[in-house]
Formats: structure tokens, sequence, C-alpha cells
């Protein structure tokens, strides 16, 4: 606001000579509506500034609104922040314990792992202890019963007399037994089979067997062969009245051993074992020697390479620790998993003889030489096996050696790289090959 002066106070008599510059006695007239005029665009002014302090107020008092609004929502946000470092802290406590807990748990695992551990290591020794001992009573059982013959298809009557019975067995068979040789003799019980649907039934038509215990090892085995010699024997033979019927003269087994041997029987009846020679050639339809039954599961392999020139007659065979297919794929992840490490296994195996006195020698590198060629596929083991042979001059008959291994992996091409695959067939092609093993000294190991 721009304030008026106050016009400066004149004597009602002014000198109007000194208003104009005319000289003479011409008389002027003061324009008063100039000043007026001039008063009015003042107070336009003055309005104008007044409408623009009242708006610049209303907006101050818009702003101090708004500014209110900001406080407020300050000490809302102020609040909500305090609640949310309370809950913070409360996380951060949960957080703690938590991990607490974990480390607790971790520490209870581990403790837990290790007794596990410690009990199925304890478990597998009680485990091979109790096969162990279990194995030794079933020999002691049996030998316990080496004195024993036991009877079975004998019928059983009311005031029988088993030493009659046995003495009868004995005429018929040829034997001259004698009361001295009888220890005792009794009947035995026999238990059904635990397959049986119904075992009352099962338990009315067995009969129980006689078992005879000789006071001598001899007398029972001279018993026993003149029995087996006289084959057929019958209820009639030993004067027992009614329809015949078998009876069989046997070892007294422990029952262990009679399940194996009826299992043995009835492989026999299956596979209808005749003879263990070619009837065709040796015009015998049962033969000398001793034929053993192996399972196709124990995937045995026939040796006909091993066997004598004639007249001997042999039959050998080799049975693997596990099945062929198990091993190989087993060695083919092992060697495939070395193979993808190679670049970092054999900087390791450098570390760790770098410190040796013979590292720097070339026998050894030479050696370190041989390992990266195997993890690289570049080589296998029979050609590792020529290298080696070739570089030493102190092993006897080596050329043979090279000259056997050549003729035996003939049909293995030459690359530049091998499969895995590749690489463990060859391998155990090595370590099975009878000829290679017929001249292979004790304890030795093929490169792999």
């Amino acid at each position: 606001m721009n304030p008026i002066r106050t016009p400066t106070k004149t004597s009602s008599t002014p000198d109007l000579s000194a208003l104009t510059d005319h000289p003479g006695n011409t008389s002027l007239r003061v324009n008063k509506r100039l000043r007026l005029e001039e008063n009015m665009d003042d107070e336009v002014d003055l309005k104008q500034e007044l409408k623009a302090i009242t708006s610049l107020l209303k907006q101050q008092s818009l702003r101090f609104d708004d500014f209110e609004k900001l406080a407020v929502d300050f000490t809302t946000i102020k609040s909500h922040l305090g609640d949310i470092q309370a809950t913070n802290k409360l996380l951060l406590e949960d957080h703690r314990k938590l991990t607490s807990e974990m480390l607790d748990i971790k520490k209870r695992n581990d403790e837990t792992n290790s007794r596990v551990s410690s009990i199925e290591a304890k478990l597998t020794d009680s485990s091979a202890t109790v096969e162990e001992l279990t194995q030794q009573l079933r020999i002691k059982d049996q030998q316990s019963r080496m004195n024993n013959l036991e009877i079975s298809g004998v019928p059983q009557l009311k005031g029988e007399n088993l030493q009659t019975i046995l003495h009868n067995i004995a005429v018929k068979a040829g034997y001259t037994l004698r009361d001295t040789d009888i220890d005792f003799i009794h009947r035995v019980r026999r238990y059904a089979s635990v397959n049986n649907n119904d075992p009352n039934k099962a338990t009315s038509t067995l009969i129980p067997n006689i078992i005879v215990r000789f006071t001598q090892r001899q007398r029972r085995n001279e018993m026993l062969a003149a029995v087996r010699v006289r084959r057929g024997l019958t209820t009639a033979d030993v004067g027992i009245d009614g329809a015949s019927k078998p009876i069989f003269v046997n070892e007294h087994l422990t029952p262990h051993n009679k399940m194996l041997h009826g299992r043995a029987r009835r492989l026999g009846k299956e596979i209808v074992f005749r003879s263990d020679r070619n009837a065709a050639v040796t015009g015998q339809d049962r033969g000398g020697g001793v034929l053993v039954a192996v399972r196709r599961a124990l995937s045995p392999v026939a040796r006909r390479e091993w066997c004598a020139p004639p007249p001997a007659d042999e039959a050998w065979i080799t049975i693997p620790i596990v099945s062929k297919s198990v091993l190989e794929s087993r060695l083919q992840s092992v060697l495939a998993s070395l193979r993808d490490s190679h670049k970092l296994l054999i900087p390791s195996i450098k570390v760790l003889f770098k410190w040796m006195p013979e590292y720097e020698s070339n026998e050894f590198q030479k050696k370190m030489q041989y390992i990266e060629n195997i993890l690289k596929g570049k080589r296998l083991s029979y050609q590792v096996t020529v290298e080696v042979l070739k570089d030493t001059i102190k092993m006897k008959h080596a050329d043979k050696y090279i000259a056997l291994l050549t003729e035996i992996f003939e049909d293995v091409p030459l690359k530049e790289t091998y499969a895995v695959e590749e690489q463990v067939t060859c391998l155990l092609r090595h370590c099975t090959e009878p000829r290679i093993l017929s001249v292979t000294r004790t304890g030795w190991e093929p490169w792999l």
C-alpha cells in the first residue's frame, strides 16, 4: 500500500508568478482534475493489493491446515513406527529363539545320527556275531547227531519193540548188529510244516521217526552203508503186518540241514540230473565223480579252457561275488564320476604326492601320465599294462605277455578317446580272462 503524501501548505495569496515560466501578466489556471484521477488510481491499486493479500492469507490458511494434517499424519506415522519397532523387537526375539532352538535341534540331530551310526555298527557286528553263533550252533547240533540214524516209515504199534525192529532191519541189510552197538533208541515226534493250512490234520498223519544212537560212529557208518546197498526196504521185511510200505534209513539231520536236503532233492527232480558225464561219449548213463548243482542266480560261468586234457575229466566254473551286470554298472558309475571331475582330481593328486621324495622322479611322472590317460579316457587298462611292460627291463617274458594281451584284445579297436563302457568292459575282461590269470602273479591288480 502506497501512502498518499499530504500536499504542502500554502498561503491564501500564493505567488502565482512562481508557478509559471511565462513572463508578463498572462494568467494560468491549475488543473485540479488531474490530482483527483491520480487519487483514484491509487485507490484501485490499494484494492487490488488488499485482494492479493486476502488471497495470500487464504492460501496461507490452507497451507496451515495442510501442515496440521501433516502433523497429524506424522504423529500417526510415528505411532505406527513405534508399533513396527516393537513388532520388530518381538520378531528379533522370536528369531533368536528359533535360531537357538534350531541349533539345539541340529545338535540333537547330530548326536542322534552319531548314536544311530554307532547302533548300526553295533547291530552289524551283532548280526555278524549272531550269524556266526547260529552257524556254530548248527554245526555243533549236527555234530551231536553224528552217531545217530533216523528210521522213517515204520508204523507205530502198541507194545512195539524198537530193538527188535532195528535188528530185523540189520539182518535184512546183511549187517551184524551187536547189543553193545546201541546207546539208546526211541521215537521222536514230528512237527507239521508251518505252510500247512490244517496243522491238526497234518500232525495226526505224521508217524514219529525212530532215532538210534550208536556208541561208535564207525559202527553207525557201517550200518548206514549196508542199508544203502540193500535198497527197497519195506515194513514186510522187518516183520510188521499189514500193507507193505517203504522204510527209509538216513543220517539224523538237524531241521536246517533237513530243509536244505529237501530243497536239493526237489531241485534234482525238477532239473532231472541223471549223469555227470556225456553218455554218448563214455557209454555210461551213471558216472563217477562229484555232481555239483549251482543256482543260476549265482551267475556261474563254465571254464572249459581250464580243464585238463584227457583222460582227466574235470569241470571248472567261476562264481562271481556279485552278478556281472551289477558289478559292471557300479564300475561304470564310479569311472564316469572320476572322469567328470578329472580336471580337479588330477591336480589334487599331484598336490597330495608333491611332498614325496620320488615326486620328481621319472617313474612317478610316468605313473601320473598313466592315471591322466585313464581319467581322460585315452587309454584302456591293458594298453597301460603294455606300456608299463615295454618300459620294464627286469621282467622276464615281457614280450610273450605283451603278445598274449594283444591276442586277447585284438577285437578292441584303437581310438583316441574311449567311452566309459568300453573302459569297464576291457577292465572286466582283463581281470577275469583265464589266460591272463594263469600267468599272473598273486596280488596283481589291473590298471584303472
